[in-house]
């Protein structure tokens, strides 16, 4: 237990508080010593040493009056290089988060783009393989309609899907980051609404979707001149976007 108290002791010393308080105590036991000798000098009559002592303890005030408008000095300039290294530090938080972010966007934006044309090389497929099936009367023209319905159900609903996570991650017209990204996604919407078995669709496609997204294909289908095939909006879905416009 003793040697851990010395430790911390010895621990303290070592600091640059440690070492001023140090000092600050040797100051006040040199200067109460020159002041107790020069009482008793005073007393024993020796004018010359008693002024000595008085020169000592001169000596001795200005040095610690030095020593401390240092200290003072070293802490301000200690405070502002720590008050620089947060701000640089802060900076880079900042940076490393907008770099993060900028990745986060390129690889969301990746990926999607990757689903979209992932979803448009297969429905091409399956459209040809029905046609190939229909010429060797493998189907008959019912059953190609059918089955034609059916992929094209699933296309759409795989497209809207995307379409509404796009919206979610890149709509924010606030941010030219996202709206570069965004801009993309927007000309694949107003390039599908002129699929009419889509937007003929549509309001069952996206019943239970984010409530803005629907809002926003409600206003580009008006945009588009299709009105017949106005999305029916919810009072809650309304509600939240009053006078909405979107870009």
């Amino acid at each position: 237990m003793e040697r851990d108290y010395l430790q911390q002791a010895w621990d303290y010393a070592n600091t640059d508080n440690g070492r001023r308080n140090i000092r600050r105590g040797a100051y006040l036991t040199g200067f109460v010593t020159l002041a107790f000798a020069k009482q008793i000098l005073e007393y024993s009559g020796s004018d010359v040493a008693a002024n000595q002592a008085n020169v000592g303890m001169f000596f001795l005030g200005f040095v610690a009056v030095a020593d401390h408008i240092h200290g003072r000095r070293k802490d301000r300039e200690e405070a502002e290089e720590k008050r620089l290294a947060d701000i640089a530090a802060e900076q880079q938080r900042r940076e490393d988060k907008q770099e993060d972010q900028r990745i986060e966007r390129q690889e969301n934006y990746s990926n999607l783009q990757k689903e979209f044309r992932a979803e448009q090389r297969w429905i091409s497929s399956e459209m040809t393989t029905l046609k190939l099936a229909l010429l060797r009367k493998e189907l008959t023209t019912e059953q190609f309609l059918e089955e034609r319905k059916e992929k094209y159900r699933t296309y759409y609903t795989n497209l809207i899907s995307m379409f509404e996570e796009s919206f979610i991650i890149f709509y924010k017209p606030e941010n030219a980051e996202y709206t570069r990204f965004w801009n993309t996604w927007a000309d694949y919407i107003k390039e599908k609404l002129a699929d009419t078995d889509l937007v003929e669709e549509l309001e069952e496609l996206l019943e239970g979707e984010d409530p803005m997204f629907r809002a926003y294909m409600n206003q580009k289908i008006e945009e588009l001149g299709l009105n017949q095939y106005q999305i029916k909006l919810p009072l809650w879905d309304a509600e939240p976007l009053p006078g909405q416009v979107f870009n």
